[in-house]
């Protein structure tokens, strides 16, 4: 199901195209193999591996790993696969949301670089030491 809506996400989205999917974290990691993709909607929730295993085994294979997505994100920090952060900081106000770092995780940090923009987003991109 997630794959397919990831299929129509990036089917509207000018100047990409799918060049595969898989249900499984082993086919997923054979096909990024295979086809070399630019970009990879990975769900974290898979029926043989979770997608952290699969972005730890990426990594480990000398792939540059971004991730994106709050839950991923933080699961992929409290296991140290992150060595860059980058926020976008918003000033609008709504509901609840989501965290933007993992509870319970003190690591140091960077900043690398800021951008502001005219609207009044940040872009903060730090490295951990």
């Amino acid at each position: 199901m997630v794959a397919s809506i990831h299929t129509r996400f990036v089917e509207r989205a000018p100047g990409y195209r799918v060049v595969g999917t898989a249900a499984t974290g082993a086919t997923a990691l054979a096909e990024i193999d295979r086809l070399a993709p630019d970009l990879v909607l990975l769900d974290v929730h898979l029926p043989d591996l979770s997608g952290i295993e699969v972005l730890r085994r990426l990594r480990g294979a000398g792939n540059d790993v971004g991730v994106g997505g709050a839950e991923l994100a933080a699961r992929a920090i409290e296991v140290g696969l992150v060595d860059e952060l980058g926020l976008f900081v918003v000033p609008v106000l709504v509901g609840a949301g989501k965290a933007a770092l993992p509870d319970g995780i003190r690591r140091e940090l960077d900043l690398l670089d800021e951008r502001r923009f005219g609207n009044g987003t940040v872009y903060l991109r730090y490295g951990f030491s």
